[in-house]
Protein backbone atom coordinates (compact mmCIF):
# COMPACT_ATOMS: atom_id res chain seq x y z
CA UNK A 1 0.00 0.00 0.00
CA UNK A 2 1.16 3.25 -0.61
CA UNK A 3 0.68 6.64 0.77
CA UNK A 4 -3.25 8.29 0.83
CA UNK A 5 -4.46 11.15 -0.29
CA UNK A 6 -7.21 12.57 -1.09
CA UNK A 7 -8.22 13.52 -4.73
CA UNK A 8 -9.73 17.08 -4.30
CA UNK A 9 -11.99 17.01 -7.64
CA UNK A 10 -13.13 13.62 -6.96
CA UNK A 11 -13.40 13.85 -3.34
CA UNK A 12 -12.05 10.20 -3.31
CA UNK A 13 -9.52 8.75 -0.96
CA UNK A 14 -6.53 7.61 -2.83
CA UNK A 15 -4.18 4.35 -1.80
CA UNK A 16 -1.30 4.31 -3.74
CA UNK A 17 -2.84 3.10 -7.35
CA UNK A 18 -6.38 2.17 -5.53
CA UNK A 19 -9.51 4.88 -5.62
CA UNK A 20 -11.58 4.66 -2.57
CA UNK A 21 -15.04 4.96 -3.72
CA UNK A 22 -17.06 2.66 -1.11
CA UNK A 23 -17.60 2.94 2.14
CA UNK A 24 -15.49 2.76 5.03
CA UNK A 25 -17.59 0.16 7.41
CA UNK A 26 -16.54 -0.21 10.91
CA UNK A 27 -18.74 -2.85 13.03
CA UNK A 28 -18.16 -4.12 16.47
CA UNK A 29 -20.13 -6.67 17.88
CA UNK A 30 -20.52 -7.07 21.63
CA UNK A 31 -22.56 -9.12 24.11
CA UNK A 32 -25.25 -6.63 24.11
CA UNK A 33 -25.34 -4.60 20.81
CA UNK A 34 -23.71 -4.54 17.28
CA UNK A 35 -22.72 -1.37 16.42
CA UNK A 36 -22.03 0.13 12.60
CA UNK A 37 -20.23 3.32 11.72
CA UNK A 38 -19.76 4.27 7.74
CA UNK A 39 -18.18 6.38 6.22
CA UNK A 40 -18.37 7.69 2.77
CA UNK A 41 -15.79 8.95 0.58
CA UNK A 42 -16.96 12.73 0.96
CA UNK A 43 -17.06 11.86 4.78
CA UNK A 44 -20.10 11.37 5.43
CA UNK A 45 -21.05 9.63 8.57
CA UNK A 46 -23.78 6.85 9.33
CA UNK A 47 -24.41 5.34 12.37
CA UNK A 48 -26.60 1.78 13.62
CA UNK A 49 -26.90 0.00 16.98
CA UNK A 50 -28.50 -2.89 16.58
CA UNK A 51 -29.31 -5.53 19.33
CA UNK A 52 -26.35 -8.21 19.23
CA UNK A 53 -27.29 -11.73 18.46
CA UNK A 54 -25.33 -14.19 20.84
CA UNK A 55 -26.73 -17.48 18.73
CA UNK A 56 -24.81 -16.58 15.54
CA UNK A 57 -22.96 -13.23 15.61
CA UNK A 58 -23.17 -12.72 11.28
CA UNK A 59 -26.50 -12.36 11.63
CA UNK A 60 -26.47 -8.90 13.62
CA UNK A 61 -23.62 -8.09 11.78
CA UNK A 62 -25.81 -8.82 8.25
CA UNK A 63 -28.94 -7.15 9.81
CA UNK A 64 -26.39 -3.93 10.42
CA UNK A 65 -24.63 -4.04 6.70
CA UNK A 66 -28.52 -4.23 5.72
CA UNK A 67 -29.43 -0.82 7.06
CA UNK A 68 -26.70 0.84 4.25
CA UNK A 69 -29.36 -0.21 2.00
CA UNK A 70 -26.80 -2.11 -0.69
CA UNK A 71 -23.67 0.82 -1.10
CA UNK A 72 -20.64 -0.81 -2.16
CA UNK A 73 -18.14 -0.68 0.77
CA UNK A 74 -14.50 -0.91 0.04
CA UNK A 75 -13.36 -1.05 3.63
CA UNK A 76 -14.60 -3.17 6.67
CA UNK A 77 -13.21 -3.80 9.83
CA UNK A 78 -14.82 -6.10 12.34
CA UNK A 79 -14.23 -6.25 15.57
CA UNK A 80 -15.49 -8.35 18.90
CA UNK A 81 -15.47 -7.70 22.77
CA UNK A 82 -17.92 -10.75 23.21
CA UNK A 83 -14.88 -12.66 24.86
CA UNK A 84 -13.61 -9.77 26.46
CA UNK A 85 -16.57 -9.63 28.79
CA UNK A 86 -16.69 -13.23 29.60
Amino acid sequence: MGAVARDPASHHYVVGACGVTGLAVGVDVGGTFTDLVAVSADGEVTAHKLPSTPADQSDGVGAALLLLGGAPVSRFVHGTTVATNM
